[in-house]
């Protein structure tokens, strides 16, 4: 959206979608490369999808877990290692209950997508290019990317 020389972007929730549990994902353009394989009620009627209007540079910040769920320490860590060093583990004073970081949707959606990538789907490029960043699957991620700009460059 642009509004006076400024692009203002839109987040859309659907507000009954955790009514829902764990949904099924595939690989898509979505956070992590997945986007969900089913329909929520939001999905179905986009009247119902909330809207948060905010800017590039918009301050933000979690609230506490007040849940009895734990979380994953790698999910507490400094994502760009900004932080004034005081507050980089002011959470570990919380005592949360900290559980292991659980890799199975990532490693289905890896499955997916070199699956779809050895069928000649170019869909499955950018979570390759993902998987190639960041994954020990380098090799064979590289290895597909090439072979699928083959593919998009021979059309």
């Amino acid at each position: 959206m642009h509004i006076g020389g400024t692009t203002k972007h839109a987040l859309a929730v659907d507000p009954t979608s955790h009514r829902a549990g764990v949904l099924e994902t595939k690989v898509g353009s979505g956070a992590g490369g997945m986007d969900i394989c089913v329909d929520t009620a939001g999905c179905r009627d986009l009247q119902g999808w909330g809207r948060v209007d905010f800017f590039g540079h918009t301050v933000h910040r979690a609230l506490l877990n007040l849940t009895s769920q734990g979380i994953a320490e790698t999910n507490m860590l400094p994502y760009s290692g900004r932080q004034s060093t005081d507050q980089l583990y002011y959470w570990r004073a919380l005592n949360p209950k900290v559980v292991d970081f659980g890799t199975s949707h990532y490693e289905l959606r890896d499955r997916m997508a070199f699956e779809m990538a050895e069928q000649g789907n170019v869909g499955a490029r950018d979570v390759l290019l993902r998987i190639a960043q960041r994954d020990f699957k380098l090799a064979r991620a590289e290895r597909l990317v090439r072979v699928l700009d083959g593919a998009v460059a021979g059309d």
